[in-house]
């Protein structure tokens, strides 16, 4: 007994929110080892207190808590963020608005996201994603839920200027995951997570014209019922931040204070943590982050701007084909009076289900992403990403070549899979390349909505001739593919080398010291 107990060290910490101690990396049996996923079960952890596996109905270790309030807050942020979009058409006759007032209000929107984004990297870096995340939720629900106090069209500017606040909530998602899952699964958290989240979009697209719906089905006017509508994606967000805060940790250790630092094992961070609470520490394991030099680390690693130019034609070029497809399909497909084929209702309809897509196809990049990583280390994540881009080019580019409707979706529909794939080999590359997690996370997501933006005024500097628009911007996606090979992620690059087979064999012999007591 005495033995066991000089090994585990004295823990003193606030009983507010103690230092949770994991269990050690034997103390789960695994199954079979070429699975990430599975539904029960806690599951294995490495050194650090990182989770090996996604076991999705598994809330007993901060992990799995952690990867649900990621994706569901992040998804919640995105119903608020997108909630004024699906009622342009009411809002603008109610407002009134004319067309290019209400498209300056949506670049406003996603202005104020990029800047956020950027800044709440460092944030996260600084006092965790948990006080990060319910920040986001609980601020950002005061300008939706105020949208019926706007009366002129400067003020419906800054409300959508404050609502593109919430897009930030992006940034402490993904931080979440990567702080609780080891680099084995870590691709497969941060694709589902994000593209789980991103749904969001998808959601909203129906849930608030239903709501609006109902509202008048009560005996509301129109106007009544749009200014009440917007409460309820407010509401959804107190109650996520307010959730996130009571429910959820910082990482595997518990309060961000108390996580293990990069290289520690969890029980040097215990042990520092112990130190710490005793007054006989320095001040080492204070904030990991500074904002000075972690942009400075960031930002001089070409790594990092090759992500961002990755993210900002995979997310930017993706959103742009959902805001110009349903105007594209009414364009370029008339019947012989000139008349569109479609209605514009049932080309928003075909559109809408692209944002649906992020239930799976975000996740599959970063499946295949670390199913590579295994095999090939580093190396392997860079194939998996330079095949999703390339590939995101190629059915973009056929999409401006097809003579039919059918034929134009299938296309739309395979570039989608490519494009939602590619953002999730991004970002599980990305936790690889600096320690500064959240400083990296905000940057690379701040280059998707700026991709966002500069994609949309291409498209409107074309005009009407939006097919050579898109044929241009498949000629982008291949030049931002042709930097992957530049990428150099601890010795290792796109073609494998040695560095990349040490990387194999010595995840190999971890493996093997890990669950070789269950052979």
């Amino acid at each position: 007994v005495n033995s066991i107990t000089q090994q585990v060290p004295k823990q003193n910490f606030p009983p507010e929110r103690p230092y949770t101690y994991p269990p050690p990396p034997n103390q789960h049996k695994p199954g079979k080892m070429s699975s990430i996923l599975g539904l029960f079960g806690r599951p294995p952890v490495d050194a650090s207190g990182k989770a090996k596996k996604i076991h999705f109905l598994d809330t007993s270790m901060p992990n799995m808590r952690g990867f649900h309030f990621a994706w569901i807050c992040f998804h919640v942020a995105f119903i608020a963020w997108y909630a004024l979009a699906p009622m342009g058409p009411i809002l603008k006759k109610n407002f009134p608005m004319s067309d290019d007032e209400w498209a300056l209000s949506v670049t406003y929107a996603v202005a104020s996201t990029i800047i956020l984004r950027f800044a709440f990297g460092p944030i996260c870096d600084t006092i965790g994603p948990r006080l990060a995340m319910a920040s986001i939720l609980i601020l950002g629900a005061i300008p939706v839920a105020c949208y019926g106090l706007c009366s002129t069209i400067n003020q419906f500017y800054f409300l959508r200027f404050c609502i593109g606040y919430l897009g930030a909530a992006f940034v402490p998602c993904q931080f979440f995951t990567a702080q609780m899952f080891a680099p084995s699964c870590v691709g497969t958290a941060n694709a589902i997570s994000g593209g789980w989240g991103n749904l969001g979009g998808g959601v909203t697209a129906l849930l608030m014209p239903a709501l609006f719906r109902m509202l008048q089905s009560f005996g509301l006017d129109e106007k009544a019922a749009l200014n009440y509508c917007f409460i309820f994606p407010a509401l959804l967000c107190v109650i996520a931040g307010v959730c996130v805060l009571l429910f959820t940790e910082d990482c595997p250790q518990g309060d961000w204070k108390n996580r293990a630092l990069p290289g520690e094992t969890a029980e040097q961070a215990a042990e520092r943590c112990r130190l710490r609470d005793e007054g006989r520490a320095t001040s080492q394991g204070a904030s990991q982050s500074t904002l000075l030099p972690s942009l400075y680390d960031v930002v001089k690693n070409f790594n990092t701007i090759t992500l961002v130019i990755h993210y900002f034609v995979s997310f930017g070029v993706e959103m742009c084909l959902n805001n110009f497809m349903p105007i594209y399909l009414l364009d370029e497909f008339k019947n012989d009076d000139g008349s569109s084929i479609l209605s514009f209702s049932a080309a928003a309809s075909i559109t809408a289900l692209f944002a649906w897509m992020n239930l799976f196809a975000r996740a599959t990049g970063g499946i295949l992403s670390d199913n590579m990583n295994k095999q090939l280390s580093m190396s392997g994540r860079l194939i998996t990403h330079f095949a999703a881009l390339v590939g995101e080019g190629i059915f973009l580019f056929l999409f401006t070549l097809m003579p039919s409707i059918g034929s134009t979706v299938a296309c739309a529909v395979v570039f989608s899979i490519f494009a939602q794939m590619a953002n999730g080999t991004n970002f599980s590359i990305v936790p690889s390349v600096s320690p500064y997690k959240g400083m990296i996370s905000g940057l690379v997501g701040a280059g998707g909505n700026i991709g966002v933006m500069v994609f949309a005024l291409m498209m409107k500097s074309f005009g009407a001739d939006k097919r050579t628009a898109f044929r241009m911007i498949s000629f982008i996606c291949f030049g931002a593919a042709a930097l992957t090979p530049l990428i150099n992620i601890g010795g290792q690059w796109i073609v494998p080398n040695k560095k990349t087979q040490e990387a194999v064999e010595e995840m190999k012999a971890a493996e093997k010291k890990a669950y070789g007591t269950f052979k």
